[in-house]
């Protein structure tokens, strides 16, 4: 399966000369899904990791899946950056 097809490019996204591209599209296709998980778990077969990190905002849709299926807890990272800096900006 070619997962390209299924990711969304949008020119000047969120700013003039960026090239943004949407995993959305991944999440709308459940066969494009499940290959998706596919070939992240081939790429750590024999690592069993203890945390898997979603590391932007759509992240941690696929982390969820991919955690339990690796008995790993799923750490949102955009969230607990959102969180931290929160913090920090009230201060």
């Amino acid at each position: 399966m070619d997962l390209k097809k299924y990711i969304r490019a949008i020119p000047d996204f969120p700013a003039p000369g960026i090239l943004f591209y949407d995993i959305s599209t991944i999440l709308g296709d459940a066969g494009a899904m499940r290959h998706t998980l596919s070939k992240l778990q081939a790429k750590i077969e024999g690592w069993n990791p203890d945390v898997i990190a979603g590391i932007e905002s759509m992240g941690f849709l696929f982390t969820a899946s991919f955690s339990g299926q690796n008995d790993a807890v799923e750490i949102n990272t955009a969230s607990y950056i959102d969180s931290v800096s929160n913090r920090l900006c009230k201060k």
